[in-house]
């Protein structure tokens, strides 16, 4: 009994050892994958791109993406929700570490001045 005892104290502390080891690592992958300026810069790219081909007009969805493109654009609450469905949207939110309870809430923070739209740029 006394031996039974003392193996689940070895083993609870092997278990609490290696569960801050992981807490450790994911912080360390977190705070590299916040660092990585080149990702994020991409990933952001992305995103943009994505809002602005749902605001296109099923006539223009062959149009290049270009500055000029970008600028003309305005990005409705709905048409955002709509975007946020995309499963690769989700994918970006989540590789930019946008939490899921926060992506719904999302067209409000953005939209600093409360006008009801987005500009991309």
């Amino acid at each position: 009994l006394v031996t039974f005892g003392i193996f689940n104290l070895i083993m609870a502390t092997f278990v609490d050892n290696a569960l801050i080891a992981a807490r450790k690592n994911e912080q360390i992958r977190q705070r590299s994958r916040l660092m990585d300026a080149n990702r994020q810069v991409m990933t952001t790219g992305q995103l943009v791109y994505k809002l602005w081909k749902t605001s296109l007009p099923p006539d223009r969805l062959n149009d290049a993406f270009t500055y000029n493109s970008a600028v003309e654009v305005s990005i409705s609450k709905d048409m955002f929700e709509d975007t946020l469905k995309d499963p690769e949207v989700q994918r970006l939110l989540a590789d930019l570490d946008v939490a899921e309870e926060d992506r719904m809430d999302l067209f409000d923070v953005l939209d600093a001045d409360n006008g009801g739209t987005l500009h991309l740029f």
